[in-house]
């Protein structure tokens, strides 16, 4: 199967240690790997071989993405000249594998900055998909995390019919997405057992994505088309940052899933132990549940405090008297206190920064 890897994306919850110079597929979040480097080791183990992986990003990403990843070709990095959504991004992915004669072959998209912590599952999912796309390649294929939680935060699809098993998984149709709901809305769903996570880990195969792209978004398309030809015969960097330039922006979940007749997708549900990191609370929750225990990274002591998620990364012992339930982030140039229930709002607080023309803390 060929893995396009997306790392061209922001952060801005995780403020302070993702910045927008360094978003948070570049931090060691979680042990001593970055959230990109884990990406890559799922797509290493379930890829043919290098020339099957593919990573995105933006030109000002670029540096650290071959920073991180010093034995993956450079070639294979596909550049953004300026910041588009996913569907350009991933159609440039494809643009790249059909001009090396793939399109009949598996493609499937991971995120580089969400995180799975049941990997041997979560592979056995992507090599099902690839498996399916192979029988059925005018499908897509999706991975869906069962839900543990009633999550306000993420999308959802709604499972149908159960239509067959692939590598001891089950497969079911889909019925319908959903955008980000209510907390009642949340807990009915997780009460129906018919909803899962929306992961945006879509397979399609190559050919079948591209000919989409010409149904649904014809002017992305055309683009594509461009870019096919000259990623074929080699062009430079220049060349194909003005065609891509030239691309709207907009997500692939608007611009393809989610205008496709949903009798055209299967999704493949599994306890994948899957976050998308995307606050600090999920991260909280990631490595020390949701009860709040008091995990911390650094050196904290706490005293009559409980519930308190510590990040440090300074030399500095924090000292915690008498509070509960809070987010403790340091980095040598900021610091953020934070209530636990109120982590999303990070964002607000970095547009004020921003306001306030505190750029250098951005």
């Amino acid at each position: 199967m060929n893995i396009v890897i997306m790392a061209g994306g922001g952060g801005t919850r995780l403020w302070p240690v993702s910045r927008e110079k360094f978003p948070k597929q570049f931090a060691p979040l979680v042990g001593k790997k970055s959230l990109l480097q884990i990406a890559f080791d799922h797509a290493r183990a379930v890829a043919r071989d290098l020339r099957s992986i593919v990573v995105t990003t933006r030109r000002d990403l670029a540096a650290e993405v071959y920073r991180q990843l010093p034995h993956f070709p450079r070639s294979q990095v596909l550049v953004e000249s300026v910041k588009r959504d996913t569907a350009p991004s991933i159609g440039m992915a494809a643009a790249f594998f059909a001009a090396t004669g793939r399109h009949d072959e598996p493609m499937i998209q991971l995120a580089s900055d969400h995180l799975v912590r049941n990997s041997a599952l979560f592979r056995v999912g992507l090599r099902a998909q690839a498996a399916l796309l192979r029988d059925r390649k005018d499908r897509t294929v999706l991975l869906g995390a069962e839900p543990t939680y009633p999550e306000t935060g993420y999308g959802y699809v709604e499972r149908g019919v159960r239509v067959g098993q692939t590598l001891g998984l089950p497969v079911y149709s889909v019925r319908r997405f959903t955008e980000k709901p209510t907390l009642p809305v949340a807990k009915r769903y997780l009460k129906t057992g018919r909803f899962l996570w929306n992961m945006s880990i879509y397979g399609w195969t190559v050919g079948n994505l591209l000919a989409m792209f010409h149904r649904y978004e014809p002017t992305i398309a055309k683009h594509l088309d461009r870019l096919q030809a000259l990623f074929a015969r080699r062009a430079s960097w220049q060349m194909l940052s003005r065609v891509y330039a030239g691309m709207p922006s907009i997500s692939v979940d608007f611009a393809i899933t989610e205008r496709q007749p949903p009798s055209t997708i299967l999704v493949i549900p599994g306890a994948y132990g899957w976050s998308d990191i995307g606050h600090w609370a999920s991260l909280a929750e990631v490595v020390g549940g949701r009860a709040g225990a008091e995990i911390k990274r650094g050196t904290a002591v706490q005293v009559k405090s409980s519930g308190n998620f510590v990040y440090s990364d300074v030399p500095a012992v924090l000292g915690l008297v008498g509070i509960h339930n809070l987010i403790v982030v340091a980095t040598p140039d900021a610091i953020l206190v934070c209530d636990r229930a109120n982590t999303q709002d990070v964002k607000a607080l970095v547009s004020e920064l921003e306001r306030a023309g505190h750029q250098k803390f951005l």
